[in-house]
């Protein structure tokens, strides 16, 4: 039985409980058959356990009989307490009812009476608000703005503002921000007023310090004249000195509203606005001037009660800052936008020294250095756009005053800035007047009539003001009028640029002597193009003209030297000979391009007939014709040198035309060119001119070399060497060997291509 119950217990473990299996596993029981064994074992273990329990309870009956009765006991204590504990409340609350409706019958006649001491109260204070306010806007009305900002800080102080939330209480705490907000709108209302008055004032203070720096400026021009003047003594003068007195003083009489503060600030102007005298000038001659201050005091005081001081002074220093720097932009005219300006940063400066909160040190020195970049964007914005040289000389004058007046103003930090503003200033000024000087010289030289100069056309002039000391023979001067003109012009714009430099400058002379070297070298830059649009006889009056150009032009350099007391070497010797060297190269080269033209007339390397060209005595009456004349303006020695090179070039341009052909050639064109060497040796031997000029024939050398090989047929000599060296020395054996493969025979005529073939061959084996 054990057995098959432990096989059946083994198997019943191989399934899990739960409610699936837990069927398939009865059924299992059911069908086993140990079945019945295990059923009586069960009963019995049953039995057994209830045994047990029988055991235990008979053991331990009296103790568990004795907590039942203690659990019974109080029980029936606890629900004796709590109905005591009810009956006692009951009384309690009773007691506590009787005492409330004692008190009620006792406080309330008592409240009643407090109610309507406050109602009282509060009706007095609430009147007392409202009277406040009234009197606040009464004040506000009178411009009394401090007493109406203390009245309102009484008002605030009612304490039934602050305890009473009423509807009346709301209105009264909303009305007094806005009669704040109406005080500061005054305020501001007003200080606008007085920005604008302040302009105005820097405006008359700006005209009257430009008028006193135009006073020292002139007194300073005498006293250095004077002290140039030989035997002269010197003595102080004082004309047009002019001294701008500053008088701070306030135009309102405080009001006894003022606090102490107030009254000890405008104690404080009265005593700095005593006119006072600077000693480079006379007490007599000062012109008051006088800032009103106190305004801006009393506004400071305003903003101070309403505790918006620091938000006041920030925002003055940020619009005067803003009003400053729109200066330049506000005003049209230059002087009225410089004048502005130094009125502006003078009272600045005064405010500054009045009240170092309302301006710091450096914050000025900022604003100062602002101006100065702005300036400087200004002016050469406006010298960039200017056609007019006189317009921005009067930029540079109204700089000067401007600069002159801000130092006399004590505004020395950086003040180089300004310095460098003007030498900026001068080299855009410097380059205006180039371009103007170069636009009218270019008149002169395009209405140039290359014709020398006569007296009729002087026209009163004097050319001794130009360094042009000579006198004309039979009324003609040995130049064209474009010489004392372009003087004239040079000198004219030299004084521009040192009405310029003045006063900016202490190395007048340095500058000045720049300006006269660019204006120079501009003018014979013009000259150099012209060169190129002008004939040979006008290149040769330009070559005249560079001689006297030259000497007017060193006569103006020696007179500014005089002028500023300055001395430099006149550095524009070596510009005009390099002007006159490229006249003289000109003169050569445009006759060269003349014959050229002839030679390129020359369209048949083949002709039939020897005869000289049909061109050619209109190439030596050209030639001779332009000698000639080149004789007569510019001496022997320049026309011989031009017959000399034109001859040359003709010898050369003939053979390079043969070398440069792609056309074949023959002996006859050989023979045309001995047909023109004759009529050239005829024009030689007959022409004056050319006879003055020795070895003329040594220009043909090279032509005349050509056309023996062929006329005396010894082209075959070129293969010996000594005899080639010899006959044929300025010939160049690789040019002839190109110009020999062009060849053509001519029938019955010598020589023959395939001897001239050979050659050619022989000639290119040459090293």
């Amino acid at each position: 039985m054990d057995l098959k119950f432990n096989n059946l217990r083994d198997a019943i473990s191989r399934y899990s409980l739960d409610k699936s299996t837990i069927p398939s596993l009865l059924r299992l029981i059911v069908q086993d058959p140990a079945k019945q064994d295990l059923i009586d074992y069960l009963e019995k273990y049953i039995e057994e356990k209830e045994i047990e329990i029988h055991e235990i309870c008979a053991d331990h009956s009296d103790e568990l009989l004795n907590s039942l009765d203690l659990v019974n006991q109080m029980r029936d204590a606890f629900k004796t307490a709590r109905e005591d504990v009810g009956y006692l409340q009951s009384g309690i609350q009773e007691i506590g009812s009787f005492l409330i409706e004692a008190y009620n019958k006792i406080e309330e006649p008592k409240k009643k009476v407090q109610n309507m001491q406050s109602a009282l109260e509060y009706l007095e204070e609430m009147s007392s608000a409202v009277f406040l306010l009234n009197k606040a806007q009464s004040q506000i009305l009178g411009l009394r703005h401090i007493s109406a900002l203390r009245t309102l800080n009484k008002a605030k102080s009612l304490s039934f503002l602050k305890e009473f939330h009423t509807d009346t209480s709301r209105i009264i705490l909303n009305i007094i921000p806005a009669m704040e907000k109406q005080v500061e709108d005054k305020i501001e209302e007003s200080l606008s007023d007085w920005l604008v008055k302040t302009r105005k004032k820097a405006e008359a203070l700006g005209k009257q310090l430009f008028i006193q720096a135009e006073g020292r400026i002139a007194l300073d021009k005498q006293k250095k004249y004077k002290e140039n003047q030989k035997g002269y003594k010197t003595r102080e003068s004082v004309i047009m000195a002019i001294q701008t007195m500053k008088s701070i003083r306030p135009s309102i009489k405080p009001s006894r509203e003022l606090n102490s503060y107030m009254m000890t600030r405008l104690a404080s102007i009265r005593q700095s606005s005593r006119v006072t005298t600077h000693k480079a000038f006379e007490a007599s001659e000062a012109a008051v001037i006088s800032v009103d201050f106190s305004a801006l005091i009393q506004f400071e005081s305003v903003f101070e009660a309403l505790g918006k001081a620091k938000e006041f002074r920030e925002k003055l220093k940020y619009t005067r800052k803003a009003q400053i720097l729109q200066t330049i932009s506000y005003y049209e005219k230059p002087r009225e936008k410089l004048e502005a300006l130094a009125g502006q940063l003078l009272i600045e400066k005064e405010l500054y020294e009045h009240d170092d909160r309302l301006r710091s040190e450096e914050e000025l020195q900022g604003i100062w250095i602002e101006t100065v970049t702005q300036l400087e964007r200004a002016i050469q914005e406006f010298i960039s756009v200017s056609k007019s040289s006189q317009q921005i000389l009067e930029i540079k004058k109204c700089s000067v005053l401007f600069v002159n007046s801000t130092l006399k103003s004590k505004f020395t930090h950086r003040s180089y800035e300004l310095y460098q503003l003007l030498d900026k200033n001068h080299k855009l000024y410097r380059e205006s007047l180039l371009v103007n000087f170069r636009s009218e010289a270019l008149k002169i030289i395009e209405v140039e009539t290359y014709s020398f100069l006569k007296t009729s056309e002087l026209e009163g002039r004097n050319l001794e003001e130009v360094g042009l000391f000579m006198e004309p023979n039979n009324g003609v001067y040995p130049f064209s009028k474009s010489v004392p003109d372009l003087g004239d012009l040079v000198k004219r714009y030299v004084w521009m640029d040192l009405a310029y430099l003045e006063y900016i400058f202490e190395r007048t002379g340095e500058e000045l002597f720049k300006t006269i070297d660019e204006l120079m070298q501009s003018a014979n830059k013009l000259l150099f193009q012209q060169i190129n649009e002008s004939t040979v006889l006008q290149t040769a009056i330009l070559a005249i003209n560079t001689n006297f150009l030259y000497k007017s032009f060193s006569y103006i350099y020696e007179f500014f030297e005089d002028v500023t007391g300055a001395s430099r070497e006149f550095s524009a010797r070596e510009v005009f000979i390099e002007l006159k060297d490229k006249c003289e190269s000109a003169i050569f080269s445009k006759m060269q391009d003349s014959i050229s033209t002839y030679i390129n007339l020359i369209r048949d390397f083949c002709p039939e007939k020897a005869e000289a060209h049909h061109w050619l005595k209109n190439m030596l009456e050209y030639i001779s014709n332009t000698a000639g004349s080149l004789e007569t303006l510019l001496g022997l020695q320049l026309s011989s040198t031009a017959l000399f090179a034109s001859f040359q070039y003709f010898s050369n341009q003939i053979i390079n035309a043969l070398k440069k052909t792609d056309l074949k050639f023959n002996v006859i064109f050989a023979l045309c060119l001995e047909k023109d060497l004759n009529v050239i040796t005829l024009f030689t031997q007959e022409s004056l001119l050319c006879r003055k000029v020795p070895g003329l024939g040594d220009a043909l050398v090279e032509i005349k070399e050509f056309t023996s090989l062929f006329v005396n047929n010894d082209i075959e000599s070129l293969k010996d060497q000594g005899l080639r060296e010899k006959r044929y020395s300025r010939l160049d054996p690789k040019s002839l060997a190109l110009i020999f493969e062009k060849y053509k025979e001519t029938k019955g005529k010598d020589p023959k291509q395939k001897v001239v073939l050979a050659v050619a061959k022989k000639l290119k084996e040459i090293n």
